[in-house]
């Protein structure tokens, strides 16, 4: 049984809501809208950014924007789009719970932007923007609900969820027919999926710190890059300085609560964010239990779930600093700790065996604008990843035989990017990606180091987005050049266990995207995708384990070729 919350996590929680509403009361928020100077209509698209600030916002089709949770304070405020001079706009001041606002007049220009206009659009926009098919999931549309991420996962067409139980147990997400290990998912663009194998547990990602989900179906941007066939899951938590105090405190059945806390601010060129999010359940949920007979109704009972309990923490910090106008310098660290009764099968139920997971994400990044001149966007980024998972089934209820096993996984990469115009309709980008994993498991029970797997990767790929005839038709194109090379380090010797063919396997391949969006009419858009990419076997496909599964080290890539296209129609309010 997981125990409930305890008096001194609720009276933190509730010292901390004191100082968080503070904090909330003192914002307000800026709208205005953009027109053309030699047309006077308005204009959609434009990029509307506080200097200094992680805030922004993008007009609609009627020219207006808005700012909201914007710190009391005196602010610059910046709009760009492609084919128009910039503005800005001085002393613009925001005082508490009121609304200032702030028009812009644009003046149309054959001149090439600079590279701040070329990423023009804030990243959700980018996603409902894209050529691919892309659902945005916005946290409006849940953050008011007691749901878990699989449940809002399981809401959007082309999206199965296959789920093992109650809250928090594992989960993973098929995308249009592919296989959970098919599908890469990544929280705030570090991947989750691992060379280890298998789909991504979803169960144990809370909601609370989610600003919003961007489900690519079918096809894998390059700015993403790695081993896959079914599409791309992102999860991105709030930005910092985004909003100032939140808390949130639920209960419900079986046992469940759950406690969440959030804070951010701005100081000067910093932004900061610290969340918290705390979640426990019973899982004690009835079923019936055939007792092992499945024809015998009459021995058929209800019972209650034992050894279902679920405890989980979830931190997040990020940092987001602006020493200079075109330059964003942000570190993320995301840590998750999680621990869950194991309850076995059908009536075969389990008492003591347990599962504990640590997962940790850290990601820094260097962003700066107008780099070399005035059209150039150079990113470089730094990630880690840590994972590692305690199974204890000491009583053998629930595998074969007695298993004490501790698994850690570690990631390591880095990659640089460019963004550059050429010309005023066409953009190009550079992408180069380096990363190590490594899996080494190892038996408590024997107190034996079992093997070790290690795998390198490098990704070159260059894409080119063009816009023709009057900004109607939108064509991306793609190449990826992709090395993985996978290499075992154990020896062979525990129990039963059969070797791989050989102990390093090298595999080298291209992939490549097109994908077209043309604009008939103002609310008809269609969308055409054509690509083909692969997926790397895993280390348990490649060198196998201790006797479960037998390696094949002459096992070749998944290829997959993916095509669709369809209409995107939006209907006037």
């Amino acid at each position: 049984m997981v125990k409930p919350f305890s008096c001194a996590f609720r009276s933190w929680v509730l010292v901390t809501l004191v100082f968080s509403t503070a904090w909330a009361q003192s914002v307000g928020r800026i709208t205005g809208t953009i027109k053309d100077q030699a047309t006077g209509k308005p204009i959609h698209s434009v990029n509307i950014v506080v200097k200094g600030t992680g805030f922004g916002a993008s007009s609609n089709k009627k020219g207006q924007y808005v700012i909201k949770d914007l710190p009391v304070g005196e602010y610059t405020l910046i709009a760009s789009h492609i084919g128009y001079k910039s503005a800005t706009k001085l002393h613009v001041k925001v005082r508490i719970n009121q609304t200032t606002k702030v028009d812009f007049v644009l003046t149309p220009t054959i001149i090439q932007l600079p590279g701040s206009s070329v990423t023009a659009l804030l990243p959700s926009e980018e996603a409902e923007r894209s050529h691919a098919f892309v659902a945005v999931i916005r946290a409006e549309e849940f953050e008011s609900r007691a749901v878990s991420l699989p449940e809002v996962l399981a809401q959007t067409a082309g999206v199965q969820i296959k789920k093992l139980g109650g809250l928090g147990s594992y989960s993973t997400l098929s995308v249009r027919g592919t296989s959970g290990q098919q599908v890469r998912v990544y929280l705030d663009g570090v991947a989750l999926n691992s060379a280890l194998g298998g789909g991504v547990n979803l169960g144990n990602i809370p909601l609370s710190n989610v600003e919003r989900i961007e489900v690519y179906k079918g096809t894998i941007p390059t700015k993403f890059g790695g081993s896959g066939l079914g599409g791309v899951v992102h999860i991105v938590t709030k930005r910092a300085g985004s909003k100032v105090g939140s808390y949130g405190l639920k209960s419900g059945t079986f046992g469940t609560h759950q406690g969440n806390v959030f804070f951010s601010r701005s100081y000067k060129s910093f932004n900061y964010l610290a969340a918290l999010d705390y979640t426990e359940s019973d899982n004690d949920f009835p079923f019936l239990d055939d007792n092992g007979t499945r024809y015998n109704k009459a021995d058929d009972e209800w019972k209650r779930r034992q050894n279902n309990g679920f405890r989980s923490l979830n931190l997040v910090g990020k940092i987001l600093w602006n020493p200079a106008e075109k330059i964003q310098i942000s570190l993320n660290n995301n840590f998750c700790w999680s621990y869950k009764g194991i309850p076995g099968r059908g009536s075969y139920q389990s008492k003591f065996a347990r599962l504990k997971v640590i997962r940790n994400l850290t990601e820094l990044s260097f962003l700066q604008h107008m780099f070399l001149n005035e059209t150039v966007t150079l990113r470089l980024k730094l990630f880690n990843s840590y994972y590692a998972s305690d199974y204890r089934d000491l009583k053998a209820e629930v595998g074969l035989g007695k298993q004490d096993n501790h698994n850690v996984t570690r990631t390591y990469g880095g990659e640089i990017s460019l963004k550059f115009p050429l010309g005023q309709y066409q953009v190009s980008s550079l992408l180069l990606k380096l990363k190590q994993e490594s899996f080494l498991p190892s038996d408590r029970l024997h107190n034996e180091q079992l093997f070790e797997s290690r795998r390198w990767s490098y990704l070159l790929a260059i894409e080119n987005a063009v816009v023709l005839f009057w900004e109607k038709l939108n064509a991306i194109f793609s190449l990826r050049q992709e090395n993985y090379q996978s290499r075992f380090y154990g020896d062979y010797t525990h129990g039963h266990w059969i070797p791989a063919p050989a102990r390093k396997r090298t595999y080298q391949f291209l992939s490549y995207r097109l994908g077209i969006k043309y604009k008939t009419i103002h609310w008809l858009t269609i969308k055409g995708n054509i690509g083909k990419y692969h997926r790397v076997p895993s280390f348990y496909e490649l060198f196998g384990d201790k006797g479960a599964t037998i390696g094949n080290t002459k096992l070749e890539p998944e290829q997959g070729l993916t095509y669709d296209i369809g209409v995107r129609i939006l209907i006037p309010k």
